[in-house]
């Protein structure tokens, strides 16, 4: 089950990704730069800054962008695990496409209301 999990997490972030990749072939829409999110992780760890206005005006930091899409993944199985939490312990989903897909919008609405309170901090 844990390993289903992890492969199913690993694979939407694929999908995402390549939807990205899509988007911007055809639309000349730019994907994800994961360079801010390891910066902002790493500035997490190292001095404890949750919200930070100034993220892209501070110095880049060694290896944030590997460690940015390490990090983007991660999420990824972590709402794979959240989503069985949810089928499993609070029936809040049944396992079908349509429920699946209300998850999986939800786990892009919430970053957004994440960088939005961050925006709102100045």
């Amino acid at each position: 089950m844990v390993v289903d999990i992890i492969f199913s997490g690993i694979l939407c972030c694929i999908a995402m990704d390549l939807w990205q990749r899509l988007l911007f072939v055809l639309y000349k829409i730019p994907p994800t730069n994961w360079a801010p999110t390891g910066r902002w992780l790493l500035m997490l760890i190292n001095k404890g800054i949750i919200f930070n206005i100034n993220l892209e005006n501070e110095k880049p930091i060694k290896y944030e962008l590997p460690i940015g899409w390490i990090f983007h993944y991660i999420v990824g199985i972590g709402y794979g695990f959240a989503y069985w939490i949810c089928l499993t312990f609070f029936d809040f989903f049944n396992t079908s496409l349509l429920s699946g897909f209300l998850f999986g919008l939800i786990s892009v609405v919430v970053p957004w209301f994440f960088f939005y309170l961050q925006l709102e901090k100045d």
